[in-house]
C-alpha cells in the first residue's frame, strides 16, 4: 500500500480555502491510483469548537463531495478529517474514509479533548470502526484517543494492522505524540500512521512531525514541523507475519484483574 501523508497548515474556519489547499497539493505532488491519502483533524475547518455547530456539515455536503471529486479523479482514497452532522443533527468530530464512491467508512473520535470545550462541540462517538483497505482491516481515530491505549487494544483483537491517527496536536506536547504513536504500534504490533497539522491557530502552535510507525516500533519516515508531503510504500502484511512470529496479541489476558490493596 502507498500512503500520502499531507502535513498542512489549515486556514482556520475556512472549508473553501483548505478544501482549495488540498486540491492544489494533489495537484503538486500527483498520487497514483490506489494511494490513501491521509490528511489532519478536522482537516477543513482546523480544530474550532467555538463554532462546530455552524462548522459541521452533513455527509452529503460540500466538503464530502469535493474530496469525493479529487478521489475521482486521482483514483486514490482520503482519511480526513471533518466536522460532520450525525443521523440526529448532532456535530461529531469525525475521520472519513472516502473513495471515488463517496464515504467508505466514518470513524466518530470517542475522546474528544475535554480542556477547550470539545466534549460539548463535538460530543464522543460510540464505537470503534474498522474498515477494510489494501487487502487489510484499518482503523481510524484522531488526536487525543491517542492517549487511550484500551480503545486501539479493541481495534487491534478485531483483526486491524493499521491505525490511522489524525490530530490537531500542540507543539508543547510533541514528545508525548512521538512516544504514543511508538506505543500504539508496539503494544499492538500494527502500523500507525500519524498525520498532524502545523503552523497556529488563535490558541496553539502546531509541530508537525507526522510519521508512519512500523509494527516493531521503528519510524519509517517522520517529517519535520514544515508544511509537506510523504509517500511512503508500506507492506501491511509485515504486521500479520509478526504477530505470528512473536504473538504477543495472542498471550493477552482476556479478563480484566481485580486490584488488591496491600498494606
Amino acid at each position: 500500500m502507498r500512503v500520502t501523508l499531507f502535513q498542512l497548515d489549515l486556514a482556520w474556519e475556512n472549508p473553501t480555502a483548505n478544501l482549495e489547499r488540498i486540491a492544489k497539493t494533489c495537484e503538486e505532488n500527483p498520487p497514483l491510483p490506489g494511494d490513501l491519502i491521509v490528511l489532519p483533524e478536522l482537516a477543513t475547518t482546523a480544530f474550532s469548537v467555538a463554532t462546530a455547530r455552524v462548522l459541521a456539515e452533513p455527509e452529503d455536503g460540500p466538503s464530502v463531495q469535493t474530496l469525493r471529486q479529487l478521489a475521482q479523479r486521482w483514483g486514490v482514497h482520503f482519511m480526513a478529517g471533518i466536522g460532520l452532522l450525525d443521523a440526529h443533527g448532532i456535530s461529531r468530530n469525525s475521520s472519513v474514509l472516502i473513495g471515488p464512491d463517496g464515504i467508505q467508512a466514518r470513524y466518530n473520535k470517542l475522546q474528544p479533548f475535554t480542556p477547550p470545550g470539545e466534549a460539548d462541540a463535538y460530543p464522543a462517538g460510540d464505537h470503534v470502526v474498522l474498515t477494510r483497505l489494501g487487502g487489510q482491516l484499518i482503523s481510524p481515530f484522531i488526536c487525543y484517543d491517542l492517549r487511550f491505549p484500551e480503545i486501539f487494544r479493541e481495534a487491534a483483537s478485531a483483526g486491524a494492522v493499521l491505525f490511522t491517527v489524525i490530530a490537531s496536536w500542540p507543539e508543547m506536547r510533541t514528545e508525548h505524540w512521538r512516544v504514543l504513536l511508538r506505543a500504539r504500534a508496539i503494544e499492538n504490533q500494527a502500523f500507525v500512521i500519524g498525520v498532524n497539522r502545523v503552523g497556529t491557530d488563535p490558541s496553539f502552535r502546531y509541530p508537525g512531525r507526522s510519521a508512519i510507525i512500523d509494527p516493531l516500533g521503528h519510524a519509517i519516515h517522520e517529517m519535520d514541523d514544515q508544511a509537506g508531503v510523504a509517500t511512503v510504500e508500506i507492506r501491511l502484511e509485515d504486521a500479520v507475519e509478526w504477530r505470528e512470529k512473536f504473538p504477543a496479541l495472542r498471550d493477552r489476558r482476556r479478563d480484566t484483574p481485580p486490584v488488591a490493596t496491600a498494606g
